[in-house]
């Protein structure tokens, strides 16, 4: 598949993996007997502000006064999340993490900021069922949930084939870097080898391209990964946030990747399709100017790397590692 056109096989899989992501089911093409207007394309670039661990960056004293809410009749800590609305508009609400999804969207739909056709929540990329408790996702505190307009009943969800880029696809399922060195805005870049990078369509969606070269020019961005599961039932973004304890920073909330590789691959999300298991993550680029570095060096464990927005986070590869 290297630089190549991608087979239906790939196709496929691809979208079985992006449908693993989002908890709802995905199709590669609209079905003969569907029209047009049963379909609701679904954009590889546009959906991955939705995808991403947020979590919580050290814990100043400025952090600690929030984080001590209390239900003064249940005396049960309360966490604080943040509900972006489809519209852009966001809503903080405090809540108990043992409360169900349902129980938040009817908090939010008595803000009367929640629309008539909203009401779909979403974290890390993936749709929430109403039965299930918050802690039961990961969600913590200073977590962003995405309440979105409601798929229409009958709707089909189409990976839209304008987000795809399989020209700048590679398989480096066979490549081994051993110690070769690669850097990407002068830092470190470990190549995704064992897996295949299926690109994502990112030319026409930002004001230059200079942060997607691989010249270490001024103005390019590193690489980064990204894993939407779970490891050991905690998130990328519960991890890093450990790292960060005992610390103040310049901001206190952010979007959670890690230059390692190995590490993005613990919270890779598995998947089947054709009865062989995958597994899926995203490659991006962070913005260097914005970046805050929780080094191995510090830890003595792994690196991890935090951004305050999604804005600085951009993906532009979708990698997927049979198993």
């Amino acid at each position: 598949m290297s630089s190549a056109k991608r087979t239906t096989t790939d196709q496929d899989v691809l979208v079985a993996g992006i449908s693993a992501i989002m908890g709802v089911p995905l199709q590669l093409r609209l079905s003969t007997r569907r029209s047009s207007v049963d379909q609701e394309n679904v954009s590889l670039l546009d959906y991955h502000d939705k995808t991403y661990s947020y979590g919580q960056v050290g814990d100043g004293s400025a952090n600690q006064a929030t984080n001590t809410k209390k239900d003064l009749n249940t005396a049960v800590r309360q966490i604080e999340i943040y509900a972006k609305m489809s519209s852009g508009k966001e809503i903080t609400v405090n809540v108990d993490p043992n409360v169900t999804v349902e129980h938040v969207t009817n908090a939010l739909q008595n803000t009367n900021e929640v629309l008539s056709n909203e009401g779909r929540v979403v974290f890390a990329g993936k749709t929430l069922t109403n039965e299930k408790r918050l802690h039961e996702y990961g969600i913590q505190d200073r977590c962003t949930l995405h309440v979105l307009t409601r798929t229409r009943d009958g709707a089909q969800l189409v990976l839209d084939p304008a987000s795809m880029d399989p020209q700048y696809d590679h398989d480096f399922t066979r490549i081994k870097d051993n110690n070769r060195v690669f850097t990407r805005g002068s830092m470190p870049y470990v190549r995704p080898c064992g897996w295949k990078r299926f690109a994502i369509k990112v030319s026409d969606k930002f004001e230059n391209m200079v942060w997607l070269g691989d010249s270490d020019k001024n103005g390019e961005w590193p690489v980064s990964y990204h894993g939407t599961g779970f490891h050991q039932a905690r998130t990328i973004a519960i991890d890093g946030f450990e790292l960060t304890k005992g610390k103040t920073f310049a901001f206190q909330y952010g979007v959670y990747s890690t230059p390692d590789l190995e590490v993005a691959e613990r919270y890779a999300v598995k998947f089947s399709h054709g009865n062989i298991q995958y597994l899926i993550i995203l490659q991006n680029r962070v913005n260097p100017k914005t970046l805050l570095k929780v080094s191995n060096n510090q830890t003595n464990v792994d690196e991890y790397w935090v951004n305050p927005s999604d804005k600085d986070v951009r993906p532009y590869g979708i990698c997927i590692k049979k198993l």
